[in-house]
């Protein structure tokens, strides 16, 4: 399952069932229409080998069907302060970098995919990993 925050508090999402993920979609949709930040992590995982894996395409689909722009936001040295695998937080200098926002060129699913990728291309430069795609 991957989290989205909309105030204090986080709702799940889910992968896995086609309906369920798709019902989740429509709702974080209405919710951005309705001027509610979303914050959502298309990664989805934790590895222990450092690398930007492939981003999962729903929180990007959510962007251009509710006609908002994504702020692509580097995280780097989160990986080592947080490993896949263990339960505690290891001391390591953490940075947040943020690109400019960026707007979806349409509302279907090729225009979220594209999205997808320019937001990737920006996180990249800025989270400090190499490319895992």
């Amino acid at each position: 399952m991957k989290t989205f925050l909309a105030g204090i508090g986080s709702v799940f999402v889910e992968r896995f069932d086609v309906q369920k993920s798709a019902e989740n979609a429509d709702e974080l949709v209405a919710a951005a229409r309705r001027g509610v930040s979303l914050l959502l992590f298309p990664e989805g995982t934790f590895r222990h080998h450092a690398g930007l894996l492939a981003f999962r395409t729903g929180a990007f689909q959510v962007a251009a069907q509710a006609g908002i722009p994504v702020v692509p936001v580097g995280l780097r040295g989160v990986r080592s302060m947080l490993r896949d695998g263990t339960w505690y937080v290891r001391r390591s200098t953490v940075s947040v970098s943020f690109a400019p926002p960026i707007m979806p060129d349409g509302s279907d699913w090729n225009a979220a995919v594209r999205l997808r990728d320019r937001v990737r291309a920006e996180i990249l430069k800025r989270c400090g990993e190499p490319d895992l795609l």
